[in-house]
């Protein structure tokens, strides 16, 4: 069992942080209203959720940014974290739904706070992974991090996305062959090495990311996989919408 286990919701605007936590039964109810509200209104919405052993050791923190119209229920839907805690247990997923509505400065301080606070003697590694749109966040955001990042993985980016970011020596980029967006990614995949290049047929969609995922996590080009742990309780996970 988890020796604690915290939650809060936060709604996110452009400028400012509105949090307000709830430990009372039902959450997942309670979080589906506050996510929903969030939506109509526009703004960038996470849910935080923390559960693990006090005196566990954080190897990585993964900054996870869906695409449009995509939460940390289709996150959690489709094994995501689960596939990445398989093979790096003692891990923070950081899941920010809406990150291009959010302020740069305040995404990149809460990330900053959040790999600063993960151990006590040393920085864990962090990784910053996008799904489609998600991929609009990522370059103010490594513009702006106050701590180092070891790798950044886009899933079918927007084509000027990619082009910023294609000379970076830590990017993996993944896509479908069957993606409008392919023939650009094609041309820019050019600048990456072949190894740290994933394709396969599918379209812009789930099906296509899911396979996808699971082989950059197999071949860990970004040496982000560490030993499966004998401890599955030894993580903490922040989940964002």
């Amino acid at each position: 069992m988890y020796q604690h286990a915290s939650f809060a919701d936060v709604c996110t605007g452009p400028l400012d942080v509105i949090p307000s936590s709830c430990y009372l039964g039902g959450i997942v109810r309670r979080i589906a209203r506050v996510l929903l509200a969030a939506s109509l209104l526009g703004c960038a919405t996470r849910t935080v959720v923390e559960a693990r052993p006090r005196a566990a050791r954080v190897d990585a923190v993964v900054v996870l940014l869906p695409g449009l119209g995509d939460t940390a229920r289709d996150v959690a839907r489709h094994g995501v974290v689960a596939a990445l805690h398989a093979c790096t247990p003692n891990t923070i997923v950081l899941v920010q739904h809406g990150a291009w509505r959010l302020s740069a400065d305040v995404l990149a301080r809460d990330v900053t706070a959040t790999v600063r606070r993960a151990n006590d003697d040393e920085l864990p590694r962090v990784v910053v992974v996008s799904i489609s749109a998600g991929g609009r966040a990522v370059p103010p955001l490594l513009d702006r991090l106050e701590v180092p990042i070891d790798g950044v993985v886009l899933y079918a980016p927007e084509p000027n996305v990619l082009s910023t970011l294609a000379r970076r020596s830590d990017v993996a980029l993944l896509y479908g062959t069957d993606d409008r967006r392919a023939p650009a990614l094609r041309e820019l995949a050019d600048h990456l090495p072949r190894e740290r290049v994933f394709t396969t047929g599918g379209s812009h969609d789930w099906s296509t990311f899911d396979p996808l995922w699971r082989a950059f996590l197999r071949a860990d080009p970004l040496r982000l996989c560490s030993e499966p742990s004998t401890e599955p309780d030894r993580r903490e996970t922040l989940v964002a919408r």
